[in-house]
């Protein structure tokens, strides 16, 4: 795997900054929107250069207690989820209040869109988990089906938890990354059936990742001492798994690693700086810090 530089975007130098970056996102036009814990979305252009921001601290449309993230549809919408006041706001591409919505099925902190389809991953109770751990959405906002199977815990009956660590969606699947168990499934887009799940293990124990497809285990990769933490995206074309590892020491870089759809390991990419986030857009990596956004091109087989 090779990758090339392509853009680099300094909050310091910008024209307006993002000082304490949660999520982004990339629109099909290039376009990167930041959602900002300074209760914002601040948008820059496929070149880099600062185009506008919306959003502002308050109740009302338009207004965010604790965004915590940000899609874009095809049509340049942006729907940006309000943890703290509960809703979603929906925008039109240049950043005006279209309209708002509940959230519904418990309050999500994730959001995606894929084909006119919106996906949320939202804290449940034990009671109400039965009905899957990621849900799916009309653009009207009618429940449509649900992915992924709650897993208990020890902790208690009555509290609220998120089962989803993280998760992303392509045109044929969708990607869960489990909270409390080492593990992540791979979910067929269209009928939410199960196609895959890979176990590993968790923290400094980490040696390998086990793959079981009708129980049967399928392959094994090694994967360094790093802990396996959140963030997951996966490339559809090169089926290419890309997994957030989580590094022990204070202040250090981050290593995203990279496995074929069989769990079997195949390069990693290194930054020195934290990583937030981070988007898979076909050929392209898009890396968020609480200093810049990066966007490189992938040479897959090189």
């Amino acid at each position: 795997m090779t990758y090339y530089k392509l853009l680099e975007i300094q909050s310091d130098k910008a024209i307006e900054p993002f000082y304490q970056p949660i999520a982004f996102t990339v629109g099909s036009d290039g376009n990167i929107y930041i959602c900002d814990k300074s209760n914002k979305i601040i948008v820059f252009g496929a070149n880099g250069e600062f185009l506008y921001s919306f959003g502002r601290e308050g109740k009302g449309p338009g207004e965010f207690k604790y965004p915590s993230d940000v899609a874009v549809d095809n049509n340049g919408n942006v729907y940006v989820l309000d943890f703290g006041n509960r809703k979603i706001h929906i925008f039109d591409e240049r950043g005006r209040i279209v309209t708002e919505k509940q959230q519904q099925q418990g309050i999500s902190q994730q959001i995606d869109i894929n084909n006119g389809k919106v996906f949320t991953a939202p804290f449940s109770f034990y009671e109400t988990a039965s009905r899957g751990i990621v849900f799916q959405y009309d653009p009207e906002w009618k429940f449509e089906k649900s992915f992924g199977t709650y897993i208990a815990d020890s902790r208690p009956e009555n509290l609220l938890l998120n089962n989803v660590a993280s998760f992303c969606v392509t045109d044929h699947y969708v990607l869960i990354n489990y909270t409390y168990k080492p593990k992540l499934i791979i979910a067929n887009k269209e009928n939410s059936s199960l196609l895959k799940e890979i176990e590993y293990k968790p923290f400094q124990e980490v040696e390998s990742i086990e793959v079981y497809e009708s129980e049967e285990m399928k392959g094994m990769a090694t994967i360094d001492d790093h802990p396996i933490s959140s963030q997951i995206g996966f490339d559809e074309k090169n089926q290419i798994i890309y997994l957030l590892s989580a590094e022990t020491e204070k202040d250090c870089g981050s290593r995203i690693l990279l496995f074929d759809s069989m769990g079997n390991y195949i390069d990693y990419l290194w930054t020195d700086d934290p990583l937030i986030d981070f988007n898979i857009d076909d050929e392209y990596i898009y890396m968020l810090t609480n200093n810049f956004v990066e966007k490189y091109k992938i040479i897959v087989g090189r």
